[in-house]
């Protein structure tokens, strides 16, 4: 039983990471972007940005969604469309559709944060929630700050869309993991 948890439990710690990655990845292609998509300065900032507005907006309905829908589907539902999301990012021709998808893809995957959240203190005893969270916040904070290095690499050795395409085996893999556990 033990064990389970703590399986299903690094299955929601993975999607919670892919969006935390996802949220930082674009800070370091920021120059990148504008010069393929022919933004300027102010217009590129929102790339940045509406994934972020868009994750604070769904937190607070996040507990609400779960109770109607059940965590387990809240997540899949949760997860496929930050994978949609990612896809419509990568396959965006212009500023405006970008942000678009930034901001779907914060939407749901910001619903990732309070799943992973409120299922640690349900799979896990109350002694044991300190050690998982401290788990938690130390690869939530390391994923943070790789995210721009990520992104980095990515537009420097690939193409800018690989900010976005790099998410899509991984969260089809983490979808699987979800839907049979």
């Amino acid at each position: 039983m033990y064990r389970k948890n703590l399986f299903i439990f690094f299955i929601l710690l993975s999607g919670f990471v892919l969006n935390m990655i996802s949220a930082q990845i674009v800070g370091s292609s920021l120059k990148y972007l504008q010069g393929e998509l022919n933004a300027s300065v102010e217009q590129i900032s929102y790339v940045m940005s509406a994934s972020l507005i868009a994750e604070v907006i769904i937190i607070p309905f996040s507990g609400l969604l779960m109770r109607l829908l059940s965590t387990r589907v809240f997540f899949l539902i949760s997860l496929s469309g930050f994978i949609i999301s990612s896809i419509g990012c990568a396959i965006s021709y212009s500023f405006l559709p970008l942000i678009l998808f930034r901001g779907l893809q914060g939407l749901f995957g910001g619903a990732m944060i309070p799943i992973m959240m409120a299922n640690t203190y349900i799979l896990f005893k109350p002694k044991e929630i300190p050690f998982i969270l401290s788990i938690a916040a130390t690869i939530g904070v390391s994923s943070i700050a790789f995210g721009p290095i990520i992104g980095g690499v990515l537009t420097e050795f690939l193409n800018w869309r690989w900010m976005f395409l790099y998410n899509i085996p991984l969260g089809i893999i983490i979808f699987i993991l979800g839907y049979y556990f």
